[in-house]
């Protein structure tokens, strides 16, 4: 098999459409490798896991054409918001990480809003924005535990 066959093969044995890394709401799942690395460098395992898993399952989820892994990223994005309340109530609200944490929720909120009611720009832009600022609340949370 050469060229597009070999992608099709692939495409049609696993369910991932290579060809979409260029969409948005793809590649801003790499957004999430700054708080990985905090984590890992931090050594905080079981967050660096958690996010790990959130890139790993939302790649899959979004080169899948949305069509399989679905439950899968949806339960390792409330894992890590879940993680996230841990690490900021551990680390007791602490300014000025803490507040900035909730400025970026109401805009990933925002975003999330428009991206599953597909106003303002279309669903690939906003989806992608709320990987940015999902990845921002996950960084933020970090800092406000590590201090």
């Amino acid at each position: 098999m050469v060229g597009g066959d070999t992608h099709m093969t692939f495409a049609r044995s696993t369910g991932l459409d290579l060809r979409l890394w260029k969409r948005y709401e793809v590649w801003s799942n790499a957004f999430y490798l700054a708080p990985l690395m905090v984590a890992l460098n931090a050594r905080m395992a079981v967050h660096g896991v958690v996010i790990g898993m959130v890139i790993l399952l939302g790649l899959l989820y979004h080169l899948s054409r949305e069509t399989r892994w679905g439950w899968f990223d949806n339960k390792a994005a409330w894992t890590l918001i879940l993680a996230n309340i841990v690490v900021i109530y551990l680390g007791s609200f602490a300014a000025p990480y803490f507040p900035i944490a909730v400025l970026f929720l109401m805009l990933a909120l925002y975003y999330h809003y428009i991206a599953k009611h597909k106003q303002y720009g279309g669903y690939g832009l906003n989806h992608g924005m709320w990987h940015m600022y999902g990845a921002l609340i996950t960084l933020f949370s970090l800092l406000t535990f590590l201090g």
